[in-house]
């Protein structure tokens, strides 16, 4: 009983952060602030393209989402984010740059520039 109680508290998939599946647009919907950004620590983001949310934004600042699915930033990496009540996470759509090639063409084609 002790072996099996170990077992599941060491394993990786125990606190692991579960996403609903979401598309673009529940993303989009859901989000205060939609930016492309350079991340410059892993709270402090600069907006390179501000999709919705202010279009005069140069900085922003999130703050971990307090769950397993926290998103954490790499510092000089670009990102596609998606912030609701400054924070962002795993499962709010936000992912690097180089992997939302499909999310910028939907904003791109909804007339969603700069």
């Amino acid at each position: 009983m002790i072996a099996l109680i170990l077992l599941l508290l060491s394993s990786p998939n125990a606190h692991a952060c579960k996403c609903a599946e979401t598309k673009i647009e529940e993303n989009f919907a859901a989000s205060d602030v939609v930016a492309t950004v350079k991340a410059r620590s892993a709270s402090e983001l600069e907006a390179i393209q501000v999709w919705k949310g202010g279009k005069k934004r140069k900085e922003l600042t999130v703050k971990p989402s307090g769950t397993d699915c926290d998103y954490t930033f790499t510092e000089g990496e670009k990102y596609l984010v998606f912030v609701h009540h400054n924070a962002t996470s795993l499962c709010s759509g936000t992912k690097p740059l180089a992997e939302a090639n499909k999310d910028i063409l939907w904003l791109k084609l909804r007339g969603l520039k700069k």
